[in-house]
């Protein structure tokens, strides 16, 4: 493990296999995603694993200062926010987090500038893919999209048959922020955000894919956030896969990119984006926005459970 900071590069041996780290990882990884999985033992190992791979460091971090991660195999999908130090806090609870795709994407993204009430937003909100027959509505879709285009003096609103790809890839040549409520895909379809049909004799939805995501189209984009299910993953693993839309926005120089690591709650989903927008627009950074808002979720004990706020992550620049 290796730490940068204002004193240097500095390497960290963490005692371990990379087998056994890795098994371990992917079963807290599994065990947050799951809400019925029992919280007590979860956090148990939220601890043992803070003292694994943060406690060889911990001395050399400053509370609220921004932790930037960039995570080699299994550690790049560890929900790190929810580890728990020894005074029993979420690590989520003393550091803003963000995660980089490395240093050569880092240098891609465009500067970031401070978005406000006159920043123009393009909303998007597709309740039901038709492509998805088997999944269900997501009800709070809408509202999700419509509250967060109301807190923009400049906003585009797509809900339902409106939002098929060639009209969200008109709206994001203008956008400064994109907010997509809805389905992703990641399947034998292709992986991508799941648009209504081109028209209304087709039945299947369109798919917004990282190959929709070109720099031109994105060039005055500044966030993007994408409200569904497991919207980091690529087709065969996370952010780092070739088509992953996180990926693909940051190769194209948005500087931030909210994405989720599992499936969403929909309700919580909604929740959660009226108090990041609210400390968004407050002059928060997004990883800070994110802290504040994830910390709401925390506080209800309806939406305590890591699998209602450790799946969300800020990637790009602090």
């Amino acid at each position: 493990m290796w730490t940068i900071d204002a004193s240097g590069v500095q390497a960290d041996f963490i005692s371990g296999t990379p087998a056994e780290i890795e098994r371990r990882v992917k079963s807290f990884e599994q065990a947050c995603s799951n809400p019925a999985s029992d919280e007590s033992a979860l956090r148990q190992e939220a601890h043992a694993l803070y003292e694994l791979l943060i406690g060889p460091i911990a001395d050399r971090l400053s509370a609220n200062t921004t932790i930037i991660i960039e995570g080699d195999g299994a550690i790049g999908e560890l929900p790190i926010q929810a580890l728990i130090d020894k005074q029993g806090r979420y690590l989520t609870d003393s550091f803003d987090i963000v995660w980089s795709q490395g240093a050569a994407y880092r240098k891609q993204l465009r500067p970031s500038s401070a978005l406000s009430a006159k920043s123009s937003i393009l909303a998007v909100a597709v309740p039901k893919g038709d492509l998805l027959d088997a999944r269900s509505s997501l009800p709070d879709a809408i509202a999700e999209a419509t509250s967060a285009a109301q807190r923009f003096e400049s906003s585009t609103l797509l809900v339902g048959s409106d939002a098929s790809v060639s009209r969200v890839e008109r709206g994001l040549t203008n956008a400064a922020i994109f907010h997509f409520a809805g389905h992703a895909t990641n399947g034998t379809k292709g992986v991508g955000l799941v648009m209504a049909p081109a028209d209304k004799a087709q039945r299947e939805g369109g798919i917004l894919s990282a190959e929709d995501l070109t720099d031109e189209r994105l060039q005055r984009l500044q966030l993007a956030v994408l409200s569904a299910c497991a919207t980091e993953m690529g087709h065969d693993s996370g952010a780092n896969d070739s088509e992953s839309l996180v990926r693909a926005l940051l190769r194209a120089g948005v500087p931030y990119v909210l994405a989720t690591r599992w499936n969403l709650d929909s309700r919580a989903a909604s929740t959660f984006t009226g108090k990041f927008y609210d400390a968004l627009l407050s002059g928060k950074t997004p990883a800070r926005a994110l802290r504040e808002a994830t910390a709401e979720l925390r506080s209800a004990p309806e939406t305590a459970h890591p699998y209602y706020w450790a799946g969300l992550n800020v990637f790009g620049t602090n």
